[in-house]
């Protein structure tokens, strides 16, 4: 335990820079209210929503923002690396939709952010075919640092069954960066008949699982920042349960 404690130490002594980087680059976003955009097919947003909100968007949810309105862009675009790592982009089914069937093409990203989640090295947004403003890329060891330090606690992300989805690290990695709200819609915990609001063909097949890679680790964090007192709140039927403790929303 204390050796693990040491190593965390010294992690985050050497990425105190891009920690800090981080935090200048992206200080639009504190004491904001944050709409976070996945790329699920049921997304629930307002006009109030897209007008007292900073958005961000999550992989491939730019689309769903440009059936939404197309006059509005994100800020901010947080994406898995292996979306733009080649020798994974065109193999992974959750990737590949995306990429072989252009679904960013054209589109504005805003200030584009990948994470690395697993041993992705590669990164290339240019395979996106889209716009944006800026590129930054956030490894694997800074996106434990931030994921843990915003609930402090040092086991998340230590292995599969603690590593959250893209989307709830872009919640983890608002709050880290100061916003005041995050509102998410557009996830689930379910693996569905149409898996993305940009799914051309039912994608649910008797070999493919039902709960999604993430759920475990996702119900975890949202559950560790709604009982430290972050103020994060959905709509979405799958983390209803979470909202509260009492029933009520």
């Amino acid at each position: 335990m204390e050796q693990n404690y040491l190593k965390d130490l010294i992690k985050k002594i050497y990425y105190k820079k891009e920690y800090i980087f981080l935090k200048n680059k992206f200080k639009e976003i504190k004491y904001k209210k944050i709409l976070l955009l996945g790329s699920g097919p049921n997304i629930s947003v307002s006009k109030d929503d897209l007008k007292d909100h900073i958005l961000i968007c999550c992989n491939g949810s730019a689309y769903s923002l440009a059936m939404i309105n197309k006059n509005i862009n994100p800020y901010l675009t947080i994406i898995d690396n292996e979306l733009i790592d080649k020798n994974i982009a065109f193999s992974k089914d959750s990737r590949s939709q995306i990429i072989k069937n252009k679904v960013l093409k054209n589109l504005q990203l805003g200030n584009l952010i990948s994470v690395q989640s697993n041993e992705s090295k590669l990164s290339d947004p240019k395979i996106l075919e889209a716009k944006y403003k800026s590129y930054t890329y956030i490894s694997k060891n800074l996106r434990k640092i931030i994921v843990n330090s915003v609930v402090k606690t040092n086991f998340l992300e230590n292995d599969n069954d603690s590593l959250m989805s893209t989307g709830i690290f872009a919640a983890s990695l608002c709050f880290f960066l100061g916003a005041s709200e995050v509102k998410f819609t557009g996830f689930s915990l379910w693996n569905k008949s149409k898996d993305y609001s940009y799914s051309t063909e039912d994608s649910l097949s008797e070999e493919k699982q039902i709960i999604r890679n993430h759920s475990l680790a996702d119900c975890l964090y949202i559950g560790l920042l709604k009982t430290k007192k972050y103020n994060i709140s959905t709509l979405d039927n799958d983390f209803l349960p979470l909202m509260s403790n009492w029933g009520g929303l």
